[in-house]
């Protein structure tokens, strides 16, 4: 791997840190993503959970679809459909796209924990 784009990656990690640390919503859901999937990082997904839960406080759209994801695959934090679905439903209202193929995405599908209703999918 390039050693300049290592560099890139570990910087762009450090300054998502800085940010997160000065209670940038963004740089906190964008610093949960680097421990949850451990992006230069080391994998925490219960440190992820609390960044993305710091990101949705401070207002932050992907914050929400990312703890969204959380809950709904139960990682760093207790599986709930509902949850999720709550989550996703607040980040399209938002007009965030992220949110709302989520959200539809999870109305349309069936035996998933949460009822099917096609008309609140669309």
């Amino acid at each position: 791997m390039d050693t300049a784009l290592i560099k890139n990656k570990r910087e762009a990690v450090r300054l998502f840190r800085i940010a997160a640390d000065s209670g940038n919503s963004e740089g906190q859901a964008q610093l949960g993503w680097c421990y949850r999937w451990g992006w230069i990082v080391e994998k925490d997904v219960v440190q992820a959970v609390r960044l993305f839960q710091l990101a949705v406080a401070g207002g932050s759209w992907v914050g929400h679809v990312w703890l969204g994801h959380c809950y709904m695959y139960g990682d760093g934090i207790e599986k709930s459909m509902e949850e999720a679905l709550r989550l996703y439903q607040l980040a399209a209202q938002n007009h965030d796209d992220s949110g709302d193929r989520c959200f539809g995405g999870l109305r349309m599908e069936f035996g998933n924990g949460v009822p099917r209703d096609e008309e609140k999918a669309d």
